[in-house]
């Protein structure tokens, strides 16, 4: 659900913008040639309201980058020339868009617990693996290699493998069945 509030509340921010940026729209139409360009000016000289055709040039802009704009290059937030382990007791596992997430209580050097985020893949990848979402529980130990953040000072490791020393179960990014 907050994922859906994030996408729309700017949509609905611009709303006030949109009479504003129709007149805008309309100029650029008319400069630009092809079937889209020629329909929706159509519609303007059939009498159809400037905002309705804003909304409409606003929204398909919209849905056309913010998929683009979801996604992003590991490199960019993961130093992918580094590799680092560490091992922990499982507290939550995400199954989030757009990367699966296991928060992990890991011991420091000073035996304080600090909460790391371990990351990787799509729920996709995961189920062509063969698991669900009950393949981590509160409470699992895991040991995980992977790429540190570049952030300093956060604790989040992008996973290239996962085992779980109790029963034996391993994982990595690129497996599949």
């Amino acid at each position: 659900m907050c994922e859906v509030a994030y996408l729309i509340d700017p949509f609905l921010a611009a709303r006030p913008l949109i009479g504003l940026a129709a007149a805008g729209a309309f100029d650029l139409l008319r400069q630009l040639k092809g079937p889209l360009a020629k329909s929706l000016l159509a519609w303007k000289n059939r009498g159809v309201d400037k905002r309705n055709i804003s909304t409409v040039i606003i929204l398909g802009a919209w849905l056309t980058f913010a998929p683009a704009h979801a996604h992003h290059s590991w490199s960019g937030i993961y130093d992918t020339r580094k590799s680092i382990t560490v091992e922990g007791v499982v507290t939550e596992f995400l199954l989030r868009r757009p990367h699966l997430a296991l928060l992990i209580d890991v011991r420091n050097d000073a035996g304080e617990t600090e909460q790391w985020t371990v990351e990787w893949g799509s729920l996709r990848r995961l189920q062509e693996a063969g698991y669900d979402g009950n393949v981590f529980q509160p409470g699992d130990r895991v040991v995980v290699t992977g790429q540190p953040a570049w952030t300093p000072g956060r604790k989040s490791v992008r996973m290239r493998s996962l085992s779980r020393p109790a029963d034996g179960f391993t994982l990595s990014e690129r497996q599949r069945r």
